[in-house]
């Protein structure tokens, strides 16, 4: 999939431009915590597609859209360490929880 939509909330990740879910959203994850200093946030993923979480990928948290940068999986917990655009600290990062 390139160019993805997926909003998310601070409860909930979900991708757009599905035909499944509210308003075409399908819900994909969610946000766990924040990982280091420097912006990245945890997701904890809820979809058997991981590439929904690839690099270009759009998501919607709290109405504003953030492009993946990358995303990689943590060490043993199975939680994702995203790091989006537009978030460069920590408290940045916290406000999605």
């Amino acid at each position: 999939m390139d160019n993805q939509s997926i909003p998310v909330n601070s409860a909930a990740i979900s991708e757009a431009n599905s035909p499944e879910g509210l308003l075409g959203h399908v819900r994909v994850g969610k946000v766990v915590g924040t990982h280091g200093n420097d912006g990245r946030v945890r997701i904890a993923p809820e979809t058997d597609y991981p590439e929904r979480f690839s690099a270009g990928s759009t998501l919607v948290i709290s109405g504003t859209f953030y492009s993946v940068e990358y995303a990689t999986r943590a060490a043993g917990d199975g939680v994702l360490i995203v790091d989006l655009s537009g978030l460069s600290n920590r408290e940045q990062a916290h406000a999605l929880i």
